[in-house]
This record gives C-alpha cells, sequence and structure tokens, in this order.
C-alpha cells in the first residue's frame, strides 16, 4: 500500500508539473516584482535587542507572543482579521482533556470512507440517516491538490504502517501535552481564577458517553428510511461494532466506567436525548476540564498589548523571502516587511501555515479539517426563560461524534470534519447534517439553538497526529501548528516551549518529553517542486 502510494504521489507530480510550472512561474514573476515596493520596518533596528515577528493572532500566536513579552523580547503580531481568536481559536469545543487521538487502522478507514466517493456512497446506503464525524464536500476540487495528495500519503502512512518513530513521537506528544495543559491551567489560575471564570473554565470532569443502538426503537427504524429486515440487522450489527472499537485515544486522564443510571445522575438531561443509539453508561474523567479559547485568546493578547506587544491586525501576510538561510522579508498587502539579524519569525497560523510556508519552499503536513459549532448564551440566572440545571449540561459531553461543553453561562457544540480545503464557508447539507443531530444530543435547547448561526473554523489537521514546534529550514524561521483536535489547551505550553528554542534556553529537567520529538525534524521538508505545484494549485493569495 505505501509503495502504491508513493507511486501515486509521483506520478500525479509529474503529470502535473509542466503545466503547474508555468502557472507558477507566471504568479511568482508577478509576485516578485512587487516584492520590494513599499519597504518598511517594525522594528527600532538601532539596537541589537532580540525581536520576534508572530504571523497568526489566534490562541497559539498570542500565547507565543505571551512567552515572548515575559522574557524581554520585542514583539509584533500580524493577522489578517480584525481581532484576536477569530477563526478556529472561535469555534473549539473548549476541552482540555489529557488525550490525544490515536492513528490507527480504525481513523484510516473512517477518514477513506469520507474521502473515496464509493465507499461514501456504499456507507449511505446501508444507512441513510448515519452521523458521520468526517465528510468531504467536492471530491475532485480536493483530489486534485497536490498538497492534500501528499498529505494523504503521510497520513495512511503513520496510520498503518508506524515505525517506532511514529509510536515514540506518539509518548512524547501525550507526555508534553500533559506539561502543556498544566501550563494553560497555571494561567487560567492566576488572580484568584478571574480569567478563569471570565473563559468559563470548568473543572467537573467530563463524560464520554456509551451508546448501543436499541433494535425495539421503532421510532428510530422508521426515522432512517424504509429498510428490508435483513439490511437493517446488518445495520445494526455495524452499529454495535463501531460502539465496541477502541476508543482511538492514547490517555493520561483518570477514568473510570459509571452505568447507565450513574451518568443520568450526573447529567439528568441526557436521559431525554434522542440521538441513534441508547446510553448504556458512560467513561468520566474526574479531572478533565473545558475552557472557552475564544475568551481566553481575547483577554491574553489583551494582557499582551498592555506589557508593550503591537498587535497589527487587517494585516494580510502573504509571503516570505529568504537569502542566505534566512527569512528576510516578509510581504504583505500594506508593503513588505523587513527582517533584520535579530529578528525570529514564528508561524502560527493554523490550517493556514502551509500555504504562507509554501512561498519559500516548505511543506508541511497539516490539511484544513473543517469544524462545525453552535455557541448558546444562555439567560442569565433567575430570568424567566432560563432553563434549569437538570435540562443542561453542567461539564463536557461528548459521544464518538458530537460535543457538548458547558462554559460558564455559555452552552458550545462542536462537531463535523469537513474537507474541503481552505474554505471556512458551512456547506448548506453538512450544516445542517449537524444542526439536525446537535438538537438531537440537546433537546431542551432547540429554540436558543435555531437563533444561532453555526461557525466554522479549519482544523489544523496534522498527519501524524502530532504536534509541530520549533525551527525549520530557516534560522530564523519557527512554526507552532496543530495537531487539530482541541489543541488550544496546549497552548501556553507551547509558547513557553517555543520561546525556550528561540531564545536558547534548556527545556525544564523535570519534563517526561523530548521536544525533538515534536520539532519539524523529517516533517516539515524543504521541496521546492512541492510547494510550487500548491502554489499553482492555490495561487499567492
Amino acid at each position: 500500500m505505501a509503495i502504491l502510494f508513493r507511486v501515486f504521489s509521483a506520478g500525479t507530480a509529474c503529470v502535473a508539473s509542466v503545466a503547474a510550472y508555468s502557472v507558477y512561474t507566471s504568479q511568482r514573476a508577478l509576485h516578485t516584482q512587487t516584492k520590494h515596493s513599499n519597504e518598511y520596518n517594525l522594528f527600532d533596528t538601532n539596537d541589537n535587542k532580540r525581536r520576534a515577528i508572530i504571523i497568526g493572532a489566534g490562541v497559539v500566536g498570542v500565547s507565543i507572543a505571551y512567552a515572548l513579552n515575559k522574557r524581554g523580547v520585542d514583539v509584533v503580531v500580524l493577522d489578517a482579521s480584525s481581532g484576536p481568536g477569530k477563526e478556529c481559536s472561535a469555534v473549539s469545543a473548549g476541552g482540555m482533556m489529557r488525550v490525544n487521538h490515536a492513528f490507527n487502522i480504525d481513523s484510516w478507514k473512517d477518514a477513506m470512507t469520507s474521502l473515496i466517493p464509493v465507499l461514501s456512497a456504499i456507507r449511505t446506503w446501508q444507512d441513510p440517516g448515519h452521523f458521520a464525524y468526517s465528510s468531504i464536500s467536492n471530491w475532485f476540487s480536493t483530489f486534485c491538490d497536490p498538497h492534500m495528495l501528499r498529505w494523504l500519503y503521510e497520513f495512511t502512512r503513520a496510520s498503518i504502517f508506524p515505525d517506532a518513530v511514529q509510536n515514540t513521537r506518539a509518548t512524547h506528544m501525550l507526555n508534553f501535552t500533559d506539561w502543556a495543559i498544566n501550563a494553560t491551567q497555571e494561567v487560567l489560575e492566576k488572580d484568584n481564577s478571574r480569567l478563569g471564570e471570565y473563559c468559563g473554565h470548568n473543572k467537573h470532569g467530563a463524560l464520554a458517553l456509551k451508546l448501543e443502538y436499541n433494535e425495539s426503537d421503532e421510532t428510530k427504524t422508521q426515522n432512517r428510511g424504509v429498510q428490508t429486515n435483513e439490511k437493517t440487522k446488518k445495520n445494526e450489527e455495524r452499529r454495535k461494532m463501531s460502539t465496541k472499537k477502541a476508543t482511538g485515544f492514547h490517555s493520561l486522564e483518570e477514568e473510570y466506567e459509571i452505568d447507565r443510571k450513574q451518568t443520568i445522575k450526573l447529567e439528568p438531561w441526557v436521559e431525554n436525548m434522542t440521538s441513534e443509539g441508547v446510553i448504556t453508561g458512560a467513561s468520566f474523567q474526574p479531572n478533565a476540564a473545558a475552557g472557552d479559547s475564544e475568551r481566553f485568546t481575547h483577554a491574553l493578547a489583551k494582557d499582551c498589548e498592555s506589557n508593550g506587544v503591537s498587535f497589527r491586525y487587517n494585516t494580510r501576510v502573504t509571503g516570505l523571502y529568504r537569502n542566505n538561510g534566512r527569512i528576510t522579508q516578509i510581504s504583505t498587502e500594506k508593503g513588505v516587511i523587513l527582517v533584520d539579524d535579530h529578528t525570529d519569525v514564528a508561524v502560527a497560523l493554523g490550517a493556514w501555515t502551509p500555504r504562507l510556508l509554501w512561498t519559500c519552499d516548505l511543506w508541511c503536513p497539516i490539511y484544513p479539517l473543517k469544524g462545525y459549532s453552535i455557541t448558546i448564551n444562555l439567560p442569565p440566572k433567575g430570568d424567566k426563560n432560563r432553563l434549569s440545571d437538570t435540562q443542561l449540561p453542567s461539564r463536557m459531553v461528548m459521544d464518538r461524534y458530537v460535543y457538548i461543553s458547558r462554559l460558564g453561562n455559555q452552552i458550545r457544540i462542536a462537531s463535523m470534519g469537513e474537507y474541503d480545503g481552505w474554505n471556512t464557508n458551512a456547506t448548506e447539507k453538512v450544516d445542517a447534517l449537524f444542526r439536525k443531530h446537535a438538537i438531537k444530543h440537546v433537546p431542551y435547547i432547540t429554540e436558543l439553538c435555531a437563533n444561532q448561526p453555526s461557525r466554522c473554523g479549519l482544523r489544523p489537521f496534522c498527519a501524524d497526529g502530532g504536534i509541530i514546534i520549533g525551527k525549520t529550514h530557516y534560522d530564523n524561521l519557527y512554526v507552532n501548528v496543530g495537531p487539530g483536535f482541541n489543541g488550544w489547551k496546549t497552548c501556553i505550553g507551547g509558547g513557553e516551549l517555543l520561546a525556550k528554542q528561540m531564545l536558547g534556553e534548556n527545556t525544564p529537567n523535570d519534563v517526561l518529553f523530548d521536544s525533538e520529538a515534536i520539532s519539524c525534524k523529517n516533517r516539515v521538508h524543504f521541496a521546492p517542486i512541492w510547494a510550487k505545484l500548491a502554489l499553482a494549485r492555490w495561487g499567492l493569495d
């Protein structure tokens, strides 16, 4: 299988390269002609003080700025949006569990079922009402993307043919997650937890529901459409098997099993869930937490600004230019920023990271996975329209596909992973399916849910399931991106680790992970051909 993927990827590159290169050269030539116009500096260059330019004002970029600012570094943050945390940081489910997704044959099969139309059609025929976590909107467009093809090869290799390095990385990634969450929790709990209260920091644990299909439930059978008894039986067996699969997670969370009665005692509203399946119990993680990454990003950015960090919003970065192994210029829609020998550049653009790295001939194993979420602001306590506590979640509750978080006076429902390139708009059919199942999960909030729009964010889905933090091929260029699932929980730790690397500080002796295992080494590649192909496919804008 791995050999076939190599041949397929190489063949695609060869066939496309001639046409792609001609398109790329014309675009590059146009871009090069204007790259020296309107040059300017962001800093006073008459001193030798350490400086840093952070590209991206999401929760990761702001956390890097926070860590560097504490160390006395002059920091400027660039972002295309009008403020901090406007994209993926605004739609995260908010989970802060010491858990990482495990990539294996089952996760690969789930992805392939969504990506390959024939398998998707079979799934739909078997079960018209089936709710799958991932989907694909435009198969042809997605598979004409050379970046996606190489990402898919890397994802397949990591899932089906993991080597010793991959297995070791998973261990170090889990230990890093544990350390990084502690760092984030510390910031949340500063000043008598004022920031934590503002961010809806919820320390009541998490429930992972266990569902089993109820064969006697005629209503659900009718909702799935008319099927023959034989097909229904096979479908029920398939669904039962799916609930018995390995969870697909690496975890350090304390966890114990509780039965249906105990589950309903903790969260009374789940008894009235109308989603497919019957709750038989749950895995309870008493020490798990959740928080609102959007509010956290806003508060942290405000703190950074008050301490001298400069944020340049509405500044879209379009290219990185290098000379003698360093980034020397940053192209933006407002002009070209000059980068001197005392300035480092950190890219923290989430799913947009690979698109910027293409401009300096780097390939990064990140592909956007569009997530959907609904945020519901509850009426204040005492309001006649406010639901009772027994009708509302009090902690994070999840099943295989839907995550429901209680974040202070908010409820956030998040789900779906859509392969749709870098399109941040909701796909109508996917959104309708998401909202339908959101209401089934939390029936009491149907009216509140109807009044709130769905919001989409692009998760930076890393092909090997790990975060990438460290220096790239160029001496002053760093990245912090991935892994694509609740990555906000590691933001402060990730910012600390990158700041240490940028300033040459040693990692503390008490950490249980090797920073090299989650670095760019053998993951972010100098790959001019792939970068040019990707630029030809997506353009420079």
